[in-house]
């Protein structure tokens, strides 16, 4: 298939999925008919993704199938009436598997799960191109939100947020309209049965009741400390919300941040995040109910709450879901007040005439930054689940003049006129308080120009790529704290520094794990002092006569030509690999140099 004739499902601004979450947020705090509602949502998915149909599905698991439940402009009566065993095609795979799928055209895809009578239905409804997104409730799939093409079509990120974002609203009408559901069958049955009905009717009431409240919070201000108040509140236990990390964001503080290393806690979030809706762990002889927030196949936080919930369970559940619609939109917020920032940055960093030079740093001024003086680029490394927690801590606590501040490509990218290496100690600082680990690589640009921060911005991304191969997990550095063999790492592979320590210091190293001692150490000070016996005992605080019978043991194992000036420049190669490792990579050898 010719590529260029492909079209694609429409990429939507920031603010357009802004408006059409806000848009949908009124109408389940208004509109009592949830079929006007998901209607509603289905048709602004459509307007967000350009797409020429939208259908939503609920999961039957008795049946082990997801059926078609509502739908915009689809056209056969087939096609509104499909039911698709879990996991198979698009419709199945993403209402079993928990993420978000897309095929650029269905029929013609061999990676999909095919089911020939459900081809033909496709088929006849000339659907090409298909990309969905689950409904989670309480960490429960339900169901799953698609949009289709009758052209061959691909799904773009923008395209993918927007639709994760409508799959939380749906998810929120539809857990609704299940209740008011049941709601109406039981108050049928009291009277002329068990009295438990009505028990279960009180607490279904108490629940539309929450959801009324919780929607009102959401109404008034979309945020996930508003709707975690609520929760909090109904349930009557201490309950807090987390990140994937296990930083705490809001409500009460009901673990710490290192709590979530353990393995009880960590194994039941998987638990709950692979669909198993609420999960008990243990820490410390404390119970702990946890509920993870998903949208698609990010996690995006984890409710906590003390004890073992017993009803509190279905609130839990029930509030996971606002809170997951709360925090994507938080973020759309926060990408939308940053987008002429990340234009900026886009720009800056692609620009390669001179034309787009001249635009580039006229838009520069509108920030405070003139290019007159030297310009610092610090590239930030975070793990992806934090990285917009990150980049808005960044923005709110620096406090260091002019800069620009934003994502790009996979990490924080900041210009500054200010002291980079200042300025990355400080966000060092900075992100460790919030229990974020970074790491950050920086260089100065002193040309004034374009193309000089552009360098700038490569070397300290190949300072990032380093240390990350080195084992780094937190810290900072420029090119020249990384020396030759930083270079050597941000283009290669650790494995290859792992190989060249082995072979130039392995016998040494062996021997500091054997024997406890500090051979190793001893070299590197050794070598680093211009092998000076007098300035090595003295760095390291023990006689000249220590040191020299240290020597003479590295003699026996590595052989006296270490000590010869090709040999020499190998081992203190490989000791300055082994130096930039971080300890625990070390495996043993005694440090403390």
């Amino acid at each position: 298939m010719d590529e260029a004739s492909n079209r694609h499902f429409r990429a939507p601004e920031d603010t357009e999925i802004l408006n059409a979450t806000t848009e949908s947020s009124r109408d389940l705090a208004s509109v009592r008919d949830r079929t006007l509602i998901l209607k509603g949502i289905l048709r602004r998915t459509r307007t967000l993704l350009d797409a020429d149909m939208a259908y939503l599905s609920l999961n039957d698991l008795p049946s082990g199938e997801t059926y078609i439940h509502v739908t915009d402009n689809v056209q056969t009566e087939a096609y509104r009436n499909i039911r698709m065993p879990l996991g198979t095609g698009v419709l199945g795979a993403v209402a079993a598997g928990g993420s978000t799928a897309s095929t650029l055209d269905y029929l013609a895809d061999p990676n999909m799960n095919h089911i020939p009578t459900i081809d033909q239905v496709v088929a006849a409804e000339g659907v090409k191109a298909i990309a969905g997104a689950p409904l989670r409730v309480g960490g429960r799939i339900v169901g799953a939100l698609l949009v289709a093409h009758r052209t061959p079509a691909s799904l773009p990120p923008a395209g993918e947020r927007a639709l994760e974002h409508m799959a939380a609203q749906a998810a929120i009408a539809l857990e609704q309209t299940r209740r008011g559901s049941e709601i109406t069958q039981l108050r049928a049955l009291i009277g002329s049965t068990t009295t438990s009905n009505e028990g279960r009717t009180r607490e279904l009431q108490a629940m539309l009741a929450l959801d009324e409240r919780l929607m009102g919070s959401m109404v008034a201000s979309v945020n996930a400390e508003g709707v975690v108040a609520v929760l909090e509140e109904a349930t009557g236990r201490p309950l807090g919300l987390f990140d994937p990390t296990g930083r705490h964001r809001f409500g009460s503080v009901t673990l710490t941040k290192s709590a979530f290393e353990n393995w009880g806690v960590q194994s039941a979030i998987n638990t709950s995040l692979h669909g198993a809706g609420a999960a008990t762990g243990r820490h410390k002889g404390e119970v702990y109910t946890v509920v993870a927030v998903a949208a698609g196949k990010e996690h995006l936080a984890t409710l906590v709450m003390n004890g073992t919930a017993g009803k509190e369970i279905a609130l839990l559940e029930r509030g996971s879901v606002f809170v997951s619609a709360a925090l994507l939109f938080e973020r759309t917020l926060v990408d939308a007040n940053n987008r002429a920032q990340s234009t900026l940055m886009e720009d800056l960093l692609a620009s390669r005439t001179e034309d787009q030079a001249q635009a580039v740093r006229a838009r520069f001024v509108t920030f405070g930054l003139e290019l007159r003086n030297d310009t610092a680029v610090l590239v930030i490394l975070v793990d992806p689940p934090v990285r917009h927690s990150a980049l808005a801590t960044v923005q709110q606590r620096l406090r260091r003049g002019p800069m620009l501040v934003s994502t790009h490509i996979g990490h924080i990218c900041v210009v500054t006129t200010s002291s980079g290496e200042a300025l990355a100690r400080e966000m060092d600082q900075i992100l460790h308080q919030e229990g974020i680990r970074a790491v950050i690589g920086h260089a100065t640009s002193t040309s004034g120009s374009i193309s000089g921060i552009r360098e700038a911005h490569d070397e300290a991304s190949e300072v990032v790529t380093a240390a990350k191969e080195l084992g780094w997990r937190r810290g900072f550095a420029e090119l020249n704290d990384l020396g030759i063999a930083g270079i050597m790492l941000s283009h290669d592979s650790a494995s290859t520094a792992a190989r060249i320590v082995e072979r130039s210091l392995g016998p040494v190293r062996d021997y500091d794990r054997a024997h406890r001692t500090e051979l190793l150490g001893t070299l590197w000070s050794y070598l680093e002092s211009g092998s000076s016996l007098q300035r090595t005992s003295s760095q390291l605080h023990i006689h000249q006569n220590t040191v020299r019978q240290r020597l003479e043991r590295i003699d026996s194992l590595l052989g006296a030509q270490w000590r010869t000036p090709s040999r020499r420049i190998d081992v203190h190669f490989a000791l300055r690999l082994w130096k930039l490792a971080p300890p625990t990579s070390k495996q043993g050898a005694v440090q403390g140099l």
